[in-house]
């Protein structure tokens, strides 16, 4: 069973025992949580897998992840307006991504990211709104999209004509039947044009980061081959140099403050055991010996 204690102001010892193993705590939470490596392939072919089943939502919420995690705030603000309709969640959930930048740059993606949206929901022809005035740009969220078209071809087929009706009234009923039928079709072609828009943009931005990253594992990989090229070299010249750089190599990989000044001081050893590996100190040595042989580098 747990036991409780009550602490007083007498128990500063324990109190500070506590606090200091709570922010210790937190420190090997933060450090876990900053190890993790997100699957970005894996993200990325989701997003593939659901642009081929015609499901836009998920694609730009997979979008809305990848550009999140990857810290693109430009691609991050404008798949933000494509879900949310309402400015104020779309800047709430902004900051906690752009809240360390500057109020003229946050500004700036609000406002490239609602220019974004107009040319995508901006069309080539007119749409009469509700008080008979025509506009050409529809404002619609992305999860809205698939069920607005259901509902209009369901309100196209409830257009029938009555049965029993006179001629003459058969007729104005047509009339007044396919002028409706034709702006329906014309709205359902809007909301299909800004789907093929948005897919596109989907698809666009996955093969894009597909790239970057691809390309900056190719980078990654020539490092890594020119470290074991050079760990190669001197695991059989100089042991002295190698356990040096493994020594450099391991302190690389810590996120302790106190590592990063070790690796820099660790580095600096490496340098001037490989000085004297390739160039060895003649005669007297003075303080500008190591300098000078560092200069004689190819």
């Amino acid at each position: 069973m747990a036991r409780c204690y009550v602490l007083s102001e007498a128990d500063g010892e324990t109190v500070a025992w506590l606090e200091s193993c709570t922010k210790r705590w937190f420190v090997y939470c933060f450090v876990r949580e900053s190890e993790f490596v997100m699957d970005y392939d894996k993200i990325i072919s989701r997003i593939y897998d659901h642009l081929e089943e015609d499901e836009l939502e998920k694609s730009v919420m997979g979008c809305l992840r990848l550009s999140r995690n990857l810290k693109d705030y430009i691609a991050t603000a404008i798949f933000l307006r494509e879900l949310h309709t309402d400015k104020r969640e779309i800047a709430r959930t902004l900051y906690d991504d752009t809240s360390h930048l500057k109020v003229e740059a946050q500004k700036y993606l609000l406002n490239l990211s609602l220019e974004r949206r107009i040319e995508i929901h901006t069309m080539d022809f007119c749409l009469p709104g509700e008080d008979d005035e025509e506009r050409n740009i529809l404002c619609i969220g992305v999860g809205e999209i698939e069920a607005e078209i259901n509902r209009l071809e369901r309100a196209i087929d409830d257009m029938t004509l009555p049965i029993g009706m006179d001629p003459f009234d058969v007729a104005a009923f047509t009339d007044r039947i396919m002028e409706g039928k034709a702006l329906i079709r014309l709205r359902i072609k809007a909301l299909q044009t800004i789907k093929s828009r948005l897919k596109a943009k989907c698809l666009n931005y996955a093969i894009q980061v597909e790239r970057q990253l691809g390309m900056q594992r190719n980078s990654q990989g020539f490092l890594d081959e020119v470290q074991t090229d050079v760990n190669n070299y001197f695991r059989m010249r100089s042991d002295d140099v190698f356990a040096k750089l493994r020594k450099a190599a391991q302190l690389v990989s810590s996120r302790d403050t106190e590592d990063t000044s070790l690796l820099l001081m660790e580095v600096r050893r490496a340098l001037k055991a490989a000085a004297d590996h390739f160039f060895p100190p003649a005669g007297v040595s003075s303080p500008c010996d190591f300098e000078g042989r560092l200069s004689r580098f190819p």
